[in-house]
C-alpha cells in the first residue's frame, strides 16, 4: 500500500496547484475551494469531506479516491476521472461534469441537482438514492448502473431512448411515502 500522508492545517488557498500530485495523501476535510487544480492527481487519496466548491479540476484524476461527503458544488469537473472512487453523499450540485468518468464509482445519495453531466460515464456506478433534479444527463452512459431510489423531475434531461424507471429511479411526483396502517399517518 502506498504511504499515506495527512495534511495537517494545509492551506492551498490562492495558490495555483495545476498538475499537483496528491496521490495517496490524506487532506481530509481540507478546502480546495476556488482553486485551479487542472490535471491534478488525487488517485487513492483520502478526501472525506474535502471542499472543492467552484474549483477548476479539468482533467484531474480521483481513481479509487475516498471522497465521501466531498463538496464539488459549482466545480468544473470536465473530463475528470472518478473511476472506482467512493463518493457517497458527495455534492455535485450545479457542477460542470461533462465527459467525466464515474465508472464503478460509489455515489449513494450523491447530489447532482442542476449539474451539466452531458456525456458522463456512469457505467456500473452505484447511484442509489442520488438526486438528479434538473440535471442534464444527455448522452450519459448508465450501462449496468444502479439507480434504485434515485430521484429526478420533469426538468431532468436523460439520454435518448433511456427510461430511468427501468433502472429503479423515481420521478419526484412518485416519491414513496409510508402510511402507518393503524393511525393513517405518514411516517
Amino acid at each position: 500500500m502506498a504511504d499515506r500522508k495527512e495534511w495537517m492545517r494545509a492551506n492551498v488557498q490562492g495558490e495555483n496547484v495545476q498538475g499537483t500530485k496528491i496521490q495517496a495523501q490524506r487532506p481530509k476535510g481540507k478546502s480546495f475551494s476556488e482553486q485551479v487544480l487542472r490535471e491534478a492527481n488525487f488517485d487513492f487519496a483520502l478526501l472525506k469531506g474535502a471542499n472543492f466548491t467552484s474549483a477548476d479540476l479539468f482533467g484531474s484524476h480521483f481513481y479509487e479516491a475516498e471522497a465521501t461527503q466531498a463538496i464539488f458544488r459549482g466545480a468544473r469537473l470536465k473530463q475528470v476521472d472518478f473511476r472506482k472512487a467512493q463518493l457517497n453523499e458527495a455534492n455535485f450540485q450545479k457542477s460542470l461534469c461533462r465527459k467525466a468518468n464515474f465508472e464503478g464509482a460509489l455515489l449513494v445519495q450523491a447530489q447532482f441537482e442542476g449539474s451539466n453531466c452531458q456525456g458522463v460515464i456512469f457505467y456500473g456506478a452505484d447511484l442509489r438514492e442520488a438526486r438528479f433534479l434538473g440535471a442534464d444527463l444527455s448522452e450519459a452512459d448508465f450501462t449496468l448502473a444502479d439507480l434504485r431510489g434515485a430521484v429526478y423531475n420533469e426538468k431532468t434531461i436523460w439520454p435518448a431512448d433511456f427510461n430511468p424507471i427501468n433502472y429503479g429511479a423515481i420521478p419526484v411526483e412518485w416519491e414513496i411515502r409510508f402510511v402507518d396502517e393503524e393511525t393513517g399517518e405518514e411516517t
